[in-house]
C-alpha cells in the first residue's frame, strides 16, 4: 500500500452534492446519483458513477465534494430520444441523446455523461469527458 497517495487536482472539476437519504459517501469510492440532481451515494459493482468522493460522510443531506469524471460541465441541447441523468451521451442530428453501452457490435462514440434529465429541445448539463468508442446495440 502507498504510504502517501498521489494527488493532482489542478484541472479537476469538483462539485458539491448532498448525501442521499440513508446513503453513505466514502472517500475514494465511486459515487452515483441519488434521487435528485444534487444528491449522491456510493456506487456498487458495475453501476454508472459520475465521479469519486473526495471525503467521507454518512449524515443525510450533508455536503460532500465529488471529483467529477469529466473535465468540464456544459449546457447541451437534448436531441430526439431524450437525456437521462447519469446516462452516457452520443451526438445525434438534433443534439445529444442517451446511449446504453454493450450488447452489440455497432461502434458508438461517447461524448459525455448527462447530469440532468430532459426531453428533446431542452438544455441540460453534461459533463464532457468521453471521447471514447464502445460497442452497443
Amino acid at each position: 500500500m502507498a504510504t502517501r497517495t498521489h494527488r493532482f487536482l489542478q484541472n479537476a472539476c469538483i462539485r458539491t452534492f448532498k448525501v442521499e437519504t440513508s446513503g453513505d459517501v466514502t472517500l475514494g469510492r465511486p459515487v452515483k446519483f441519488g434521487n435528485a440532481d444534487d444528491e449522491v451515494e456510493n456506487a456498487s459493482t458495475n453501476e454508472k458513477s459520475i465521479g469519486t468522493a473526495y471525503l467521507s460522510e454518512t449524515t443525510d443531506g450533508a455536503r460532500v465534494q465529488v471529483v467529477m469524471h469529466g473535465h468540464s460541465i456544459v449546457p447541451v441541447l437534448v436531441g430526439t430520444g431524450g437525456a437521462t441523468r447519469g446516462e452516457y451521451a452520443i451526438a445525434t442530428t438534433d443534439g445529444y441523446t442517451n446511449q446504453t453501452l454493450g450488447g452489440g457490435t455497432t461502434v458508438k462514440y461517447i461524448a459525455g455523461q448527462f447530469l440532468q434529465s430532459g426531453v428533446a429541445g431542452d438544455y441540460v448539463g453534461m459533463q464532457i469527458g468521453g471521447g471514447y468508442a464502445s460497442g452497443a446495440a
